[in-house]
Formats: C-alpha cells, sequence, structure tokens
C-alpha cells in the first residue's frame, strides 16, 4: 500500500472567512477527514508549515521550508502532494524543480480557485486526483508537476492562465504528462523527464539546501516587464541600491525584443560590468526567445543579455535566484542558465 504526505501551505484551499484567509492545520485536517477524500488504497498523512501563508505572501525563503519539510519525510513516503494557493505555484513548483534534481519519487502541487468548504469547490477533485497521481504515477513520474483540473504539468513549465476557471494552469510550450480521471493516471511517456540515473541522495540535497539558505537573502533577483515608456533611469536606479538586485529578468516583447533606445543598452552594458546577470524571456504566452531575429534583440545580446528561450518568467526567476545562492560565478551562473536543469527549457 502507497503512503503519501500530504503538505498544506495555505492558499485558497485552506482559506475561510472573510475575508478569506488561510485556516490552521488542525482545521484544514478536520474539513479534509469530513470529506473523505482519502483514497482507500492509499494512506495519507497530512502535515502543515508552522505558519499556513497565503500564496502571495510566500517568499524564496518559504520554497527552501517547503523543500525541507519534504526532505525530512523523504524514506518513509511514496509520494507527496503539496497543497499551495494558485498565486505563486508556479513559481514554488520551479523552485522546487531546481532544488529536487534526480528524485527518485513524484512531488505532485495542487490547489483550487475556491475554498475547500465552498459549495461546488473544485478543491476536492484537485485533492483526489493529486493523491492519485502522486500514488500511481511512480515510477514513471519523478519529476515535479501540478495536477489542475485533471491535468498534470512540468512544474518548471507552467503559468496561471485564469483567477477563475477550475482549469487554472496551462503550460504553453512543453505537452502535459498526464491526465487523471476516475481515480486512473494516464502518463504521456514522451513528455516525462527520463528516469534517474543514480539514487536520490536527499541527505546531500538537504545539505545543500543549507548552503542555499545561508546565501539567499544577498542575491536578490527582480522580473521587470518592458513596456512602452518604460524608463531605463529604473534600471540605473536599480544598480545603486543598497541591496542591488544581482540578476534581472527581463519580460520582453514577441522574440526577446526591445526598445531601439541608447540609455536603455547602455545601462544594460553597465549591469553586466557590475556583474548583473540579466536573462530575457518573452511577454508573450506561448514560444520563446530568439535574439538573432530582430535588431532589438542582437542589442541585447550585444549588450550581455541571456537568451532565456522558452522558459517561463517563474521559470528563470526561480532558476537565476536558486544558481546565484549556490555562490556560482557570473560565467557560471550564465553556462548554468542556458542549460536545461529539470526540463525548463528547450534544448538550444
Amino acid at each position: 500500500m502507497k503512503r503519501i504526505l500530504l503538505l498544506y501551505t495555505g492558499g485558497t484551499i485552506g482559506c475561510e472567512g472573510t475575508p478569506l484567509a488561510p485556516m490552521s492545520a488542525e482545521r484544514f485536517k478536520h474539513c479534509l477527514t469530513a470529506l473523505a477524500l482519502m483514497p482507500q488504497d492509499v494512506v495519507c498523512e497530512l502535515q502543515a508549515l508552522p505558519q499556513p501563508l497565503d500564496s502571495a505572501t510566500m517568499q524564496p525563503g518559504d520554497w527552501l521550508d517547503i523543500t525541507a519539510s519534504l526532505l525530512d519525510a523523504w524514506a518513509s513516503f511514496d509520494g507527496f502532494v503539496v497543497l499551495h494557493g494558485t498565486d505563486t505555484l508556479a513559481y514554488t513548483a520551479a523552485a522546487l524543480s531546481f532544488l529536487l534534481q534526480g528524485a527518485d519519487k513524484p512531488v505532485v502541487f495542487t490547489g483550487s480557485q475556491y475554498p475547500l468548504s465552498a459549495v461546488q469547490s473544485d478543491a476536492p477533485r484537485n485533492i483526489a486526483d493529486a493523491i492519485v497521481a502522486a500514488a500511481a504515477a511512480a515510477p514513471g513520474l519523478t519529476e515535479v508537476s501540478v495536477c489542475f483540473a485533471g491535468r498534470l504539468l512540468r512544474g518548471n513549465r507552467c503559468i496561471k492562465r485564469s483567477v477563475t476557471e477550475p482549469d487554472a494552469f496551462a503550460s504553453p510550450n512543453w505537452p502535459q504528462l498526464g491526465e487523471v480521471a476516475d481515480h486512473i493516471v494516464v502518463l504521456n511517456a514522451s513528455a516525462l523527464l527520463p528516469q534517474p540515473v543514480k539514487p536520490f541522495d536527499s541527505q546531500a540535497v538537504r545539505a545543500g539546501l543549507q548552503q542555499v539558505r545561508e546565501r539567499l537573502s544577498d542575491y536578490p533577483v527582480w522580473a521587470i516587464q518592458l513596456h512602452p515608456g518604460f524608463p531605463p533611469a529604473l534600471l540605473r536606479a536599480a544598480l545603486t541600491l543598497h541591496a542591488a538586485p544581482r540578476a534581472w529578468v527581463l519580460a520582453c516583447y514577441g522574440s526577446g525584443n526591445a526598445p531601439e533606445d541608447a540609455d536603455f543598452i547602455a545601462a544594460l552594458h553597465e549591469a553586466r560590468a557590475r556583474g548583473v546577470v540579466v536573462v530575457a524571456v518573452t511577454q508573450a504566452a506561448h514560444g520563446g526567445v530568439d535574439l538573432t531575429t530582430y535588431r532589438t534583440g542582437a542589442g541585447l545580446a550585444q549588450a550581455g543579455v541571456i537568451s532565456g528561450r522558452d522558459m517561463t518568467l517563474p521559470a528563470a526567476l526561480t532558476k537565476l535566484q536558486l544558481l546565484l545562492a549556490q555562490g556560482l560565478s557570473q560565467d557560471e551562473v550564465i553556462t548554468r542558465l542556458s542549460q536545461p536543469l529539470a526540463g525548463e527549457m528547450s534544448p538550444g
């Protein structure tokens, strides 16, 4: 009989009251038990973060806390379900895909658009589907995924597409990993990460996690969305801050385009000279960055901007944050940015 850990972190799925706020772990467990969602052929155990959070308040340190909770329980369970708010779920799922590289068990994120206690909530279905996926999909599924509305998506390929529809997440540049229906999981084998080639060492990962935690606050990363009228002075101002960002994710137009503005390009050159890593992603819902397509994109490349290709903004931001917190040099960070580490980008 499979053993599945449910980790409750907060979010809409566990909210109640007016205005909505996350309920305590004890209250959530009571509501979950009353709905009798757990499959009888699976042993489920519920744990929670010390303080369940609205996901809008999630910070990079919370990614590490969630990862540490899973690592503490890794040897005792066959799979894991993380119950998380939808607003920043894509960021946390992407972060854990990098923190748990080479995992040999499934980690399935889910949440809901409406609270567990609401009439006709999507929470019961999502929880039940995620448990089934975590229990039945191994060993084929050994990566971080997101289960919503019966669809399994790669965690670091997800974006939130709707604030109201049950099918809340999309994976614009990668096929879905599988489907869950009637307590049966059907995986799309061609879309899955390859099986790990060496045993997963949770203790070694835990040691690396502590090293990242010690450096995390020293390496802030900013996401900057370009728009008509964007002031280049904002970039220069960022460089002068006491806690200046160590990397920028530029959300560019189309295939990686930006204004042909001398001040803007000069600010990018200055950032590169100061050791700031800049990666370009696209604002478009589908496709990726190619800095060789247009002259405006080529100007970014000449200023040292790295192409994020088809990475989502959440994947690019979390990847940068965690690479920097490993204490890597600028050149090492740039090299790894350009390589798929956990299926987050297509090969160049």
